[in-house]
């Protein structure tokens, strides 16, 4: 028995289609059960780690829930634009259930996958019917394709875009058929919570619109002509509300530039090499690399196979477009799969279309292409000619098996930094970031000689690059161990004289020596080369506070606080600033700021209580002083200030 649409939400699902489901499930939650064993990886740590103390903190989800995405996690200079208040919220909710384990997270994402492959048959059976729901429900939940998007914490943002996407269409849909103003409420809230997840999520009432004119679904629910187009018009109040909540919270409408590593000024033909390529990882997904460029090497846009994809994609979009003037289902597929890689691009993210969490939206839409795409081609090339359930279902289960068995595979990828830095080294052994990142995960195991040894073969891999030397003295210097940062300090000066993070690394490195003066000169001759970074920044204020050239140091910590707002040590040295300035209410203004931000800051607390004791605010100064004790600081200094409290109240 085919599912009707006109029933659907109102008759209980075939039995033989719950076993089918129940038994999809089952196997999608098999083969994600490693991701629940991963732990932190790559922006994990800015997102979760670096935010303990606003995670822990009371406050801490409205912070979160009010600024920018990145905020407080040291990244946010080239990403000051992203605004998903509803993922940074789950951060803020599931460490209160399990505090900074990485299960809890990693339990969410895993759960959250199996709703999505049930939303993806809730959504596609009315339009598509129950038989091609099921399989593309399947191919979709198995995808090593969901890989990255689901073992990896940080890829939540697709995860829950694509859970209110569909959970959008879906009642949607029965707010059509059935004409109900409950469901539609249901898929504004959906469609706005959607959003501030991730932007690509206004794509769903375009996806809408084309899977409901689809011949196929206006045929399961008897060819319904008079169903509102005012519906559709009021999605706009989710997204202008959407709109006014990022304009409160981060200050615009839209993007103020591009962000990652892209940009708009990208050759637009690329767009067409990428998304072919994306097809391909999902049809073919023997090819896995957490990072998009051990994916595939670059094609050059003058050979012969960029024009081939071009030519293809070209081929494409002409059968697309004739498609959806004909009202196919197929072709409502393949625009949901290039609607869902297309803001990545615009958004200046032009190499993420071969990302595997950027694609995580577009696999249902690619499956629904593919399958109906070939059933559609199969019913016009020999009409009469029926092929045997019995195969399709052989063929369509085999697919499963192996994407099941490659997406269990795959995930211990994803278990730590370490294994996926090895994993990378095994893809593409000559590759200089690969082998650096080995370098740099045995130097946060503060294994020196492993992390040298490795960041030298990177120096054979490529003797021009600065990189391998740069990190090996930062690791040097971070420790304090001048002398072994001193002859990749002297190698940098000579290999890249002309780069400004380079001579930042020096200007550290005298700065460290207790070389102030040559350090400060160092600085400003690496921000003439290049637009300084936040801890650039901030290393220069801390050389300019050394010599004694407080103001500009100040001026300094500005501009850093200005690139980098949640940084508790910059405004602590800002506050110092101020202090040898004089300016004692704007030095403890600085502090505050910095327990605000951080409530656990000891020298903050200590320097706030010096401040009030020097304005004659002995009472603050003697809370000041609790909450300094409270943490328990070191003897001398706890002595110290007490001493100096004792003496003002005398």
């Amino acid at each position: 028995m085919s599912l009707n649409a006109s029933h659907f939400g109102s008759r209980p699902l075939p039995a033989r289609r719950k076993v089918i489901l129940a038994a999809i499930l089952i196997a999608v939650a098999i083969a994600f059960l490693p991701a629940l064993e991963n732990g932190f990886i790559s922006d994990d740590f800015g997102l979760i780690v670096r935010r303990i103390s606003t995670l822990e903190s009371p406050r801490g989800l409205g912070q979160l829930v009010g600024n920018v995405y990145w905020w407080g996690t040291g990244q946010i200079e080239a990403r000051h634009d992203l605004y998903r208040p509803f993922v940074s919220a789950t951060f803020w909710i599931e460490y209160q259930l399990g505090g900074d384990s990485p299960f809890v997270y990693h339990l969410s994402n895993y759960l959250v996958h199996l709703a999505n492959t049930a939303l993806v048959y809730l959504c596609l059976a009315p339009v598509a019917g129950g038989g091609l729901a099921v399989t593309v429900a399947a191919l979709f939940g198995l995808s090593p394709m969901a890989v990255t998007s689901v073992g990896w914490i940080s890829g939540r943002t697709d995860l829950w875009a694509a859970f209110f996407v569909l959970l959008f269409l879906w009642l949607f849909g029965l707010a059509r058929r059935r004409r109900s103003n409950v469901f539609l409420i249901g898929a504004c809230v959906s469609l706005f919570l959607a959003l501030t997840a991730k932007e690509a999520a206004i794509i769903a009432p375009l996806i809408a619109w084309v899977l409901e004119r689809s011949r196929t679904a206006r045929e399961l629910a008897g060819d319904r002509s008079d169903r509102p187009v005012g519906h559709y018009l009021l999605m706009i109040a989710p997204v202008a509300a959407y709109l006014i909540v990022r304009w409160i919270a981060v200050g615009v409408l839209l993007f103020r530039s591009p962000t990652g590593t892209g940009s708009l000024a990208d050759p637009v033909p690329f767009l067409a090499e990428r998304i072919v390529r994306t097809a391909t990882n999902i049809l073919a997904p023997i090819h896995y690399s957490f990072y998009s460029e051990f994916l595939w090497s670059a094609t050059d846009a003058r050979g012969v196979g960029f024009v081939l994809v071009w030519i293809v994609f070209l081929v494409l979009i002409a059968l697309a477009v004739m498609g959806l003037i004909r009202r196919q289902l197929w072709a409502a597929g393949g625009l949901w799969f290039g609607a869902a890689l297309l803001p990545v691009y615009l958004m200046g993210q032009s190499w993420a279309a071969l990302s595997d969490f950027y694609a995580y939206l577009a696999i249902p839409g690619f499956w629904l292409f593919v399958t109906e795409g070939v059933r559609a081609l199969a019913k016009t090339a020999i009409p009469r000619w029926k092929v045997p359930p019995i195969p399709v279902y052989v063929v369509i289960g085999g697919l499963a098996m192996v994407f099941g068995a490659a997406t269990f595979v795959r995930l211990p990828i994803l278990r730590s930094q370490f294994a996926l830095a090895e994993h990378m080294v095994q893809r593409e052994p000559s590759s200089l970031r690969a082998v650096m990142s080995m370098g740099e995960e045995y130097f946060a195991m503060r294994n020196a000689s492993q992390g040298e040894e490795w960041m030298m073969r990177a120096a054979k891999i490529d003797p021009s690059s600065k990189d391998p030397w740069m990190k090996c003295a930062q690791f040097h210097i971070a420790r304090g161990d001048l002398r072994s940062a001193a002859s990749f300090v002297d190698t940098l000066a000579v290999l890249a004289p002309q780069s400004g993070d380079a001579q930042a690394v020096i200007a550290r490195f005298y700065f460290e020596a207790g070389h102030c003066e040559e350090s400060v000169e160092v600085f400003k001759r690496s921000l003439s080369l290049a637009y300084p970074t936040s801890v650039t920044l901030y290393d220069y204020g801390m050389a300019l506070l050394c010599i004694g050239k407080d103001s500009v140091a100040a001026d300094v910590y500005d501009l850093a606080l200005q690139q980098r707002p949640f940084w508790p040590e910059a405004y602590a040295n800002l506050g110092l600033a101020y202090e040898n300035m004089g300016q004692l209410a704007r030095a403890a203004e600085a502090y505050l700021k910095a327990l605000e931000q951080d409530s656990r800051f000891a020298p903050a607390w200590e320097s706030l209580a010096i401040v009030y004791l020097q304005m004659g605010r002995t009472g603050d100064a003697r809370r000041a002083a609790q909450g300094y004790f409270s943490l328990d600081p070191p003897s001398e200094r706890a002595e110290r200030l007490r001493q100096a409290l004792e003496q003002a109240e005398e």
